[in-house]
């Protein structure tokens, strides 16, 4: 989607500029790898020559713990053949997007977010120095290692998604997108281990984003937004794209 930045800043719109050539974005905020893979093989087309998977630090297997609860996107692993034909009905589902989107304003019209969302309450935040708070946060969190536990289906999931590429005659690229918390302190790197070796096992090719752009930066935090736990800035944006296209 191209997360605290807008078009033309974001990577689709990088690359599609840089390569000269038409980017098809199915990814959306807070998607794991089960929903990533249930939207590929929803919505691939054939002729797509490459396929770029963004696997991103510290949220993305919590994403997938949640997504392993819910019965029908299972099925997508489950169940080989299972298809919804989501790509045919897409006037049904503008349909529900807009219920549940009127729904949602409805409960935030009389909900504390309402509040919160309000001029008050963001100078509240910036006299409460609420970014230093959470900054804080952050580089506490990370002197303490919790016990890393991968969800077993992530590797069936990238096998099931690479062999729906090779099908489609389409390339497979993965590429591992670094979090703010790996620049801020001590960071366990075992997600990051078991995530490449899982890919270069599968002989995918990796794109370390880490390696090929945050580690050569003297310092990496100014590609956050003020240095602060947040996406990317426009440049950092632009230093992935790239990395991402040199490496296709």
């Amino acid at each position: 989607m191209g997360n605290c930045v807008n078009r033309p800043y974001d990577i689709s719109s990088i690359l599609r500029e840089i390569s000269n050539k038409s980017v098809l974005n199915i990814g959306y905020a807070n998607n794991g790898t089960l929903l990533e893979y249930a939207s590929l093989k929803e919505y691939i087309i054939p002729n797509i020559k490459n396929i770029i998977w963004v696997y991103y630090e510290s949220s993305d297997l919590d994403n997938l713990n949640n997504e392993l609860k819910s019965n029908i996107l299972r099925k997508y692993i489950d169940d080989i053949n299972f298809k919804q034909s989501l790509i045919y009905k897409q006037n049904e589902i503008n349909k529900i997007l807009i219920e549940l989107t009127n729904e949602q304003f409805r409960r935030e019209l009389n909900s504390k977010k309402y509040f919160e969302d309000s001029l008050s309450f963001k100078i509240r935040k910036f006299v409460d120095l609420w970014n230093v708070r959470e900054l804080l946060f952050f580089k506490n969190q990370s002197n303490f290692k919790e016990e890393f536990n991968p969800p077993t289906e992530f590797v069936k999931i990238i096998k099931l998604a690479e062999n729906l590429a090779l099908k489609n005659n389409s390339n497979f690229h993965f590429v591992y997108l670094p979090s703010y918390k790996r620049y801020v302190s001590n960071f366990d790197n075992q997600e990051y281990e078991f995530i490449k070796k899982t890919i270069n096992d599968l002989n995918i090719n990796f794109i370390d984003i880490h390696n090929e752009v945050f580690k050569k930066e003297e310092n990496p935090l100014i590609l956050f937004p003020f240095e602060l736990p947040g996406h990317y800035t426009i440049k950092g944006y632009r230093k992935v794209s790239e990395a991402i296209f040199n490496n296709l």
